[in-house]
């Protein structure tokens, strides 16, 4: 398997030593990036040891088996932005796509993808700047979780995922919701988040819509992840108020789910 762009290789006898070239190098990349940008780079290592799975696995849930059906990725090409600890990229490759490219920011977190998941096209990429890596490609499912808050400007970075739709195209996203954003900075106060030191710019659902729109996709389907917080009920209620609930949630709970197509 070949790695483009994003990788090079060479022979050593019979074997292939794949290196990660950063598509920058301090060239390729439109602009200068900051600490706060690779902020994911410098815990790559050890960043699972302070995720929260119940929140992983009902965002994989929601947008990998709910939003996006098998024969929706099936013969598909797709376009992941944020590959993060890959547990995304894993379920959306099993359902066969032809083509799957994942990016991410973070070198590190791009290597360890690179070698769990070899015939996924692995590549460093900045989201607000994915020319030098894709050129004018287009896709037909885009996908990305919790990721546009961490780049400088999540309006440009949404566009820039809408961009990357084919016609007749899927785009599936999330992201933490505005109203929420007292809840970090409480926590933050109270120094009971010390690991990343990135970005949080966290839409507003309006504006979320509004984005999308704008970029010539039409809503099918939004819904709010976690109507209220997951630390503080028994999971199984968690799941039970967002059931019975899910078809308005999307203004209030604390992530924001969104299916949006582009018409042909």
């Amino acid at each position: 398997v070949a790695f483009t762009n994003g990788f090079g290789r060479r022979p050593l006898g019979n074997a292939w030593i794949y290196m990660i070239q950063v598509v920058n190098e301090r060239n390729e990349m439109s602009r200068e990036l900051t600490q706060k940008d690779l902020a994911y780079n410098e815990i790559a290592k050890t960043w699972s040891e302070f995720i929260c799975n119940y929140d992983t696995e009902r965002r994989v849930e929601v947008l990998t088996t709910e939003f996006l059906q098998p024969s929706e990725i099936s013969g598909k090409t797709v376009f992941e932005a944020g590959c993060g600890l890959g547990y995304f990229t894993k379920e959306l490759y099993k359902n066969h796509p032809s083509r799957m490219v994942s990016i991410d920011i973070a070198q590190n977190l791009v290597s360890d993808l690179a070698k769990k998941l070899p015939n996924v096209d692995c590549k460093v990429a900045d989201l607000l700047d994915l020319q030098p890596v894709l050129k004018d490609e287009v896709f037909d499912i885009v996908f990305s979780s919790e990721v546009v808050e961490h780049t400088p400007d999540e309006e440009k970075a949404v566009k820039a995922l809408c961009s990357r739709v084919a016609p007749g195209g899927i785009l599936v996203m999330s992201c933490p919701n505005r109203r929420w954003i007292w809840l970090l900075y409480l926590v933050n106060f109270l120094g009971l988040r010390k690991n990343y030191k990135g970005y949080e710019n966290w839409p507003h659902p309006t504006d979320l819509l509004k984005w999308i729109t704008d970029s010539g996709l039409q809503i099918q389907r939004k819904e709010g992840i976690h109507t209220v917080i997951w630390h503080v009920l028994p999971k199984s209620v968690l799941r039970w108020i967002d059931r019975k609930i899910r078809s308005f949630n999307y203004p209030f709970a604390c992530n924001l789910a969104i299916k949006a197509k582009r018409p042909q």
